[in-house]
């Protein structure tokens, strides 16, 4: 417990490089013991999504044609670039959520975490990354994770009716007004066509949440449909004015969803 203690600790802190050799001490005393083989997968998946989302954040930022080896951010990017080569983290941190799964198939927890992270990691596995969320709401039903994301699964997948369904669930669970129907909703109102439903859904969004960039660029792209140019601008320049440093893929998001 000392160990797994420690090495939770560690992930939580932002450190979870260091979480690794104690939860595998843990693992080492007690190889059957569920709860170290979760946390070293969250300790996986730590590593791999801080490594790629800075080593993203820094290719946006790096000059154009730079070649000299001492620019800082060019350093960083190498570094960042090593780490990701140093061991495959993703396949690391599977392994890690199926063995406590296989160690402790009750615990709605582990599916939801293996879930999610076949939803991120395998892309191409989304029957199995359902199931297992659809496990963690066998065993808890009221598991407000899985629920979210099995909706926004079943939303990208076109099961629209399904991803409403639970929606409604949600609904049941957390009340009405919460972010993440609004928003899942609205984008499945967009889908279909429906621009007076989605108007309504992502100005809910940003009642709930005024900082939310996804409500603005989704407003966006709703008024680029019916013509509205003039809000439709209004709304690109809202959400580029909340996140800055993407303004060139906010802009194209929402030209290409016209």
């Amino acid at each position: 417990m000392a160990f797994r203690g420690a090495g939770r600790a560690l992930i939580e802190l932002g450190r979870p490089e260091e979480a690794i050799p104690h939860l595998k001490d843990a693992l080492h005393i007690d190889p059957a013991a569920s709860r170290p083989w979760e946390n070293l997968g969250l300790a996986y998946s730590a590593i791999y999504d801080d490594a790629a989302g800075e080593l993203f954040e820094l290719s946006r930022k790096s000059p154009s044609g730079q070649v000299n080896p001492d620019n800082p951010i060019l350093k960083r990017m190498d570094a960042l670039r090593a780490k990701l080569a140093e061991k495959d983290w993703r396949a690391e941190a599977l392994t890690a959520f199926r063995e406590a799964v296989r160690l402790d198939p009750t615990e709605a927890k582990y599916w939801y975490n293996l879930g999610t992270s076949l939803e991120q990691y395998r892309p191409r596995e989304v029957n199995d990354a359902m199931s297992a969320l659809l496990k963690a709401l066998e065993l808890d039903k009221t598991y407000y994770p899985a629920l979210r994301n099995l909706a926004l699964s079943l939303r990208k997948e076109g099961r629209r009716r399904e991803a409403k369904e639970i929606c409604l669930r949600i609904e049941k669970l957390a009340g009405p007004d919460d972010p993440a129907v609004a928003s899942i909703l609205g984008d499945i109102a967009l889908d279909e066509g429906d621009l007076q439903e989605a108007e309504g859904r992502f100005t809910k969004l940003l009642q709930l949440e005024p900082d939310s960039v996804h409500a603005h660029m989704s407003l966006a792209i709703l008024f680029r449909r019916r013509g509205d140019i003039e809000r439709s601008r209004e709304q690109t320049e809202k959400a580029v004015a909340l996140d800055p440093e993407h303004e060139r893929i906010i802009r194209r998001e929402i030209e290409e969803g016209r």
